[in-house]
C-alpha cells in the first residue's frame, strides 16, 4: 500500500501531535454544563491546515452522553432552501431517536418550521436567507410573524421535552463564498436560536471577516469582525502548534513514507536534508498540513527517481515546492542561471555575473529577510556553481566529478530529472546501469564481455564510457579484477578518433583499464597488464592501452604506475604483437600514421631502433612509394575540432632529427628526388608551424632539410 496522507483530521486523543486535547475537554467541559435560553456559539479560528477538525472531533469525544450531537456540512447543498430543509432534517432525525415515541410529529413539526421558513426565503428574497433580516414588511402578506413563531415554539417544547444539550458542528465554513457565509450564521444565530443549543463553528476568521467586510458597513476586515461579534459569543483561537512538536510530526511522517518505500538516506544524506530542513524549512512550518504535504511529495517522487537522482537533493526540491512553490518553478525555468560555471572570465565578465545575481535577488525579494538569506544559503548549497556570485569559490573538474557521481541537480546531466521525474529520451537509467555491474565479480569475464557487448550497444559508447567512468572507485577489488579482463576484450566495439573529441573512447576505456588494475595487487599489476594487453584488440586499442600503461606523459604526481624494466616488458609484448599481425595482415596499409608512429615510439623506448630500422628499411626496399609515407608517419597529425579526418602539418627539422634515428635519410632523400624531382617550397613555409601541407609540400620540406643538413655538414668537414 502507498503511503500517502489523506491529511484527515484525527479522532483518537493518541494521535493529538500538538497538545490540544486538553484545550478541546476544556471546550466540552463549558457545552456540556450550559443550559442556556438562548444558544450558544463558539468559533473556533485557525488557518487552513493548521487541525480546526481535529479539535472538533476532540471535543465531540468528550461531550456529555446525555447530548445531541450533529455534524453538519454546509458544502452539500447549493441554494437557503435546501440549507435550511437539511439543517432542521438533522435536528429531527437526532431527536426522534431520543423521544422515539414521537418520531412522526417530531418530523411533521420541523418539516413545516423548516417549510415555513423556506418559502419565506425562497419567495420573497433572490439571495435567499442572506436578506432576511430585511424582509420587513412583505413577509406579512405570506406568512404572518406569529405563524413562525408558532412554528418555533413548537419546536422548542419537542426540545424542552428531551431535556438535553445539543451540540451542532459546522466546519470548513471559511471555504463558503460569501453569501453561503452569510446564510449559515443567519441559520444559526436566528432560525435555529434555541435554548440548550451550541453551535461550534470552526474557520479562518481572517479570511471570513475578510469577507464580510465588503458587505457589512465598510471594505476592511475590521468591519467583518463586527458582524463576528454579534454572531459568536465565546470565540477561540486555536493553539499555537509546537515548532518542535511540528518537527517531529513532519519528520515523523517522511521517516515513515522512507521506511514503507524500503529507503534508507546514508548518514551524510542525512545531515544534509535535515540541514536544510531546519534552517528553511521548520521556520515556516506553520501547520500540520503542510507536513502531510511535503510526506505526499516526497512518497510520490522517490519511487519515480531512486538510484537516478541524489536522495536528499531530491527531497529538499519537493520540500521548496511544497513550501515556496515559486522559488521551485524559478529554479526550474532558469537553469541557464543555477548551472552556470561563473570562474570563466572569457563567458562571465562583471557585468553577465550582476545579472545573474540581480535574477536571483529580485526574485528572493518577495520574502522576508531572514527567509531570503535561508534560501539563499540553501541555493549556494544545492547549486555550488552559485558561490561564484556571492562567495568567490570556484570549483575545479574534480568537484565537477562529483557531482556527477552524487547524481546531483547541479550536474548538468542530472538536472531536468528533477523536475520531469523521468529519465530522459535517449539516456540511459543509473539503475539499469548499476544492476549492469551488479554482479560483475560473481561472472566468468568472458561470460561478462559478452553481456557487455550487448549493452554498450543499446547504451552508446560515449554514455558507457562517461557512467563507467564515475564509478570505477566503487568497484571491490573482485569486480574490478572482473572487469579489466571484460573490458580488455572491447576495443572493437569502441570507435577511432575522428578529429578533436571531449572523449577518444579507445583512450578513456584504456584509462578506465589502468584504474581498476591500480587497484589490484601492486605486486603483480605488470602481469595484470600484460593479460590486459594480450586480451585487447585491434592493435590501436593495444596501442592505447600501452600508454596508459607505461607512457610517462599518463604518469600520475608521486606515483609510479610501472618501474622502467617492468615498462619494458609491456614494450616488448607490444611489439611482438605489432611483428605477429605484420606478418599476417601487412599493418602499414591498415595503421593510421598516428599509430605508426607510436609503434615507433616503443621501439625506441626499449632500446630496439635497430629492429625498427629494419622493419622500416624492408618497407622502403619494397615499396617504392612507402617514401612518402614514411614522411607523413614522422609528421604531426592534426585534428580539427568539430570535423572528421585530420591533415599533415609542415614537416620541421625536429621531425627530421627524429626521422633520421631509424632510417637512412640520405637515401630517402635520393629515392625522393628520383620519384619526384627537387620540388619547391614557398620560403618561410617551414616556420608556418600547425598550418596544412600537401604531399609535395612535404617532400619538398624535407629535401630543403636535408640539403641544409649536409650543405651545413660539408661545410664543417672543409673547415
Amino acid at each position: 500500500m502507498e503511503n500517502i496522507q489523506l491529511d484527515a483530521p484525527v479522532n483518537i486523543k493518541s494521535e493529538d501531535h500538538f497538545q490540544r486535547y486538553e484545550f478541546s475537554r476544556r471546550i466540552a467541559t463549558l457545552i456540556n454544563g450550559a443550559n442556556f435560553s438562548r444558544s450558544l456559539v463558539i468559533g473556533i479560528y485557525g488557518k487552513w491546515g493548521e487541525g480546526k477538525s481535529s479539535v472538533l472531533n476532540f471535543v465531540s469525544l468528550e461531550i456529555s452522553t446525555n447530548s445531541i450531537q450533529i455534524k453538519f456540512n454546509p458544502w452539500y447543498f447549493q441554494d437557503d432552501k435546501q440549507l435550511v430543509k437539511s439543517f432542521f432534517e438533522n435536528i429531527a432525525s437526532a431527536l426522534g431517536k431520543k423521544l422515539a415515541s414521537k418520531k412522526d410529529q417530531i418530523l411533521q413539526v420541523f418539516a413545516d418550521y423548516s417549510e415555513s421558513v423556506g418559502a419565506i426565503a425562497g419567495k420573497f428574497m433572490p439571495n435567499g436567507l442572506s436578506a432576511l433580516l430585511g424582509a420587513g414588511k412583505k413577509l406579512a402578506l405570506t406568512f404572518k410573524k406569529d405563524s413562525l413563531d408558532y412554528y418555533k415554539n413548537r419546536v422548542q417544547e419537542l426540545i424542552d421535552e428531551a431535556n438535553c444539550n445539543f451540540v451542532i458542528f459546522i466546519d470548513d465554513i471559511d471555504r463558503l463564498n460569501i453569501t453561503e457565509i452569510q446564510s449559515i450564521f443567519r441559520l444559526v444565530k436566528l432560525l435555529g436560536d434555541f435554548p440548550r443549543f451550541t453551535y461550534v463553528l470552526a474557520f479562518d476568521d481572517e479570511l471570513v471577516a475578510a469577507s464580510l467586510g465588503h458587505q457589512y458597513g465598510g471594505k476592511d476586515r475590521e468591519d467583518g469582525y463586527g458582524f463576528l461579534e454579534k454572531i459568536i459569543q465565546l470565540p477561540l483561537t486555536l493553539p499555537k502548534a509546537d515548532p518542535f512538536a511540528l518537527r517531529k510530526y513532519s519528520l515523523d511522517l517522511v521517516n515513515a513514507t522512507l521506511s514503507q518505500l524500503g529507503v534508507e538516506l546514508k548518514r551524510e544524506e542525512l545531515q544534509k536534508f535535515l540541514g536544510k530542513y531546519d534552517s528553511a524549512f521548520v521556520p515556516y512550518l506553520k501547520s500540520p498540513r503542510l507536513a502531510v504535504r511535503l510526506a505526499n511529495a516526497i512518497a510520490f517522487a522517490i519511487p519515480l527517481l531512486l538510484g537516478e537522482v541524489s536522495l536528499d537533493d531530491l527531497m529538499i526540491m519537493e520540500g521548496i515546492k511544497v513550501f515556496y512553490p515559486e522559488t521551485y518553478y524559478f529554479i526550474r525555468d532558469n537553469a541557464g542561471i543555477f548551472l552556470s560555471r561563473y570562474q570563466d572570465h572569457n563567458v562571465f565578465g562583471n557585468e553577465e555575473k550582476g545579472k545573474a545575481k540581480a535574477s536571483i535577488e529580485n526574485h528572493l525579494d518577495c520574502y522576508e529577510d531572514a527567509l531570503r538569506k535561508s534560501l539563499r544559503e540553501m541555493l549556494c548549497s544545492l547549486f555550488p556553481q552559485l558561490n561564484g556570485l556571492y562567495n568567490n569559490f570556484l570549483s575545479g573538474q574534480i568537484i565537477l566529478d562529483s557531482w556527477y557521481r552524487e547524481r546531483r541537480i547541479c550536474s548538468p546531466y542530472y538536472y531536468l530529472r528533477y523536475f520531469s521525474y523521468a529519465v530522459k529520451s535517449g539516456d540511459i537509467s543509473d539503475v539499469y546501469f548499476d544492476q549492469l555491474f551488479a554482479d560483475a565479480d560473481k561472472m566468468d569475464p568472458a561470460d561478462f564481455f559478452r553481456q557487455l557487448s550487448i549493452d554498450i550497444e543499446r547504451i552508446g559508447v560515449p554514455e558507457f564510457i562517461f557512467k563507467l567512468s564515475m564509478r570505477v572507485d566503487g568497484f571491490s577489488l573482485s569486480a574490478a579484477q572482473t572487469l579489466y579482463r571484460s573490458l580488455s576484450m572491447i576495443g572493437k566495439l569502441l570507435p577511432d578518433q575522428t578529429g578533436i573529441q571531449l572523449y577518444t573512447p579507445k583512450d578513456d576505456m584504456a584509462k578506465i583499464i589502468r584504474q581498476l588494475i591500480g587497484k589490484l595487487d601492486p605486486e603483480r599489476r605488470v602481469d595484470y597488464c600484460l593479460d590486459s594487453l594480450d586480451l585487447s584488440n585491434p592493435l590501436n586499442f593495444t596501442l592505447a592501452l600501452y600508454q596508459r600503461f607505461a607512457d610517462k606523459r599518463y604518469a600520475i604526481p608521486d606515483e609510479m604506475f610501472l618501474a622502467p624494466e617492468k615498462a619494458v616488458r609491456l614494450g616488448n609484448a607490444v611489439i611482438e604483437r605489432f611483428l605477429e599481425y605484420n606478418r599476417k595482415i601487412h599493418l602499414f596499409d591498415t595503421l593510421t600514421d598516428v599509430d605508426l608512429i607510436t609503434i615507433v615510439g616503443i621501439y625506441d623506448a626499449v632500446n630496439r631502433v635497430s629492429d625498427i630500422s629494419e622493419v622500416l628499411d624492408f618497407e622502403v626496399r619494397h615499396d617504392p612509394t612507402f617514401t612518402l609515407r614514411l614522411i607523413k608517419i614522422f609528421t604531426p597529425t592534426i585534428f580539427v575540432a568539430g570535423k572528421e579526418g585530420a591533415y599533415k602539418a609542415v614537416f620541421s627539422e625536429e621531425d627530421y632529427t627524429y626521422m633520421s634515428r631509424f632510417v637512412d635519410t640520405a637515401a630517402i632523400y635520393g629515392r625522393l628526388v628520383k620519384a619526384f624531382g627537387r620540388v619547391s617550397v614557398p620560403v618561410g613555409k617551414e616556420a608556418a608551424r600547425g598550418e596544412m601541407a600537401t604531399d609535395m609540400e612535404l617532400v619538398g620540406l624535407f629535401e630543403r632539410i636535408h640539403e641544409l643538413r649536409i650543405g651545413g655538414e660539408n661545410q664543417i668537414n672543409k673547415a
